[in-house]
């Protein structure tokens, strides 16, 4: 498989990944207090890094499937902590009324480990019923 074609392998997951940088690098301003429950901030994080993950995971599945190859996960999930962990930085420098927050990149890696965990389940085969077939 070519170059371009493996490119496109992982289209979900660099679109879902725009849209999660275009939304956490807006101004705190652009969010309007609506009354939910304590935390919810960081529901979403997780939410969003375990859809992200989930999305890599099957992302190198199928690459992996379809070119002979082995590419190791594990390394490949330092793309979604790398990524968080530069997200808050850039809150924190440039983004007006956004700052770092510890507990951001904790629910971020807890998305990131509960995607990990699922993947090794039957569920993850439910969820994303191709790729994880095929293991």
């Amino acid at each position: 498989m070519s170059g371009g074609r493996n490119i496109l392998l992982f289209w979900k997951v660099m679109l879902w990944s725009l849209m999660m940088i275009i939304l956490f690098t807006l101004p705190g301003s652009a969010f309007k207090s609506v009354k939910t429950f304590p935390h919810i901030d960081l529901v979403v994080h997780a939410a969003f890094y375990f859809i992200q993950t989930c999305l890599l995971i099957q992302a190198v599945l199928k690459y992996n499937r379809l070119n002979n190859k082995s590419l190791n996960i594990l390394v490949w999930l330092l793309f979604p902590f790398i990524m968080g962990f530069t997200i808050e930085t850039v809150q924190e420098l440039f983004i007006a009324n956004r700052y770092w927050d510890s507990m951001d990149v904790v629910a971020n890696l807890a998305g990131l480990f509960m995607a990990l965990g699922i993947s090794r389940t039957r569920l993850f085969a439910i969820l994303l019923p191709f790729e994880a077939r095929s293991r």
